[in-house]
């Protein structure tokens, strides 16, 4: 079976696809921001009575971000394969496969939750094995819903888990250690230096700076494990071709 893309090379292809096509990303990136701008809003000026309202915001931030997020998959997986975009269909497209993506979502967490019970072991290999079913039932035609999904996830990691695994844990770590440098200078610009995490202002600066740096950077987070889920794909595929033929 061929070697999957190494760590530099799929850091590098992300980074490509993300900073050449920023600007693709802005307006979902946009969707995404408006519900937590409202949520600071409620926070700042806010009070006991417009607890309900901020319940209704909490839903419709989960119902946005699952349909933005199907979103941005759909995109990196067209940009990586050079094909056109349609943000229009692909926002229709999106919005049709949200109850199939949070089925998924919700038994992998569980397959997931039931292996940390056991062992925190167990709990990360089922990690690696259906970390890619969210891609399943987005991108794939068929045996892509509920279970189907899982198995197939697990089929395209089965052989290779330990190459998968720093393939899915170096790039993502790299990344967030990159965000948490930025938000702390941010921070330090902001208040001077002056951190007091008793203050309720700071606290609210520093998760809205947060907030913001996490949205801009989704699809570059999501652009690595992408192009490891199409590289695991490719591979698995080629090899099948490869595979002489039993008389």
């Amino acid at each position: 079976m061929q070697q999957l893309m190494s760590i530099s090379a799929l850091i590098k292809k992300g980074w490509e696809i993300y900073s050449i096509n920023f600007q693709k990303f802005l307006v979902p990136i946009g969707i995404m921001l408006i519900p937590y701008i409202l949520y600071f809003l409620f926070l700042i000026f806010g009070g006991p009575e417009l607890i309900l309202l901020m319940l209704i915001l909490n839903a419709l931030m989960v119902v946005i971000n699952l349909w933005i997020g199907i979103v941005i998959i759909i995109m990196l997986d067209k940009l990586y394969k050079n094909q056109p975009i349609d943000l229009n269909k692909i926002y229709e497209i999106a919005f049709k496969k949200i109850p199939s993506y949070f089925l998924v979502a919700i038994l992998t967490a569980l397959v997931i939750i039931g292996g940390l019970i056991l062992l925190i072991i167990p709990g990360i290999i089922f990690i690696v094995w259906y970390g890619f079913a969210n891609y399943a039932v987005i991108l794939e035609e068929k045996d892509n819903k509920g279970i189907a999904a899982l198995k197939f996830s697990k089929n395209l990691v089965q052989g290779r888990w330990g190459a998968t695994f720093w393939r899915l844990l170096l790039p993502a770590l790299a990344l967030y250690l990159v965000v948490l440098i930025v938000i702390f200078i941010v921070s330090y610009i902001i208040t001077g230096g002056n951190f007091n995490l008793e203050s309720y202002n700071q606290s609210l600066i520093i998760n809205a700076i947060s907030s913001l740096i996490t949205l801009i950077l989704t699809p570059l987070f999501v652009s690595f494990s992408l192009i490891l889920y199409n590289n695991l794909k490719e591979t698995k595929e080629q090899a099948r071709t490869e595979t002489p033929a039993q008389i």
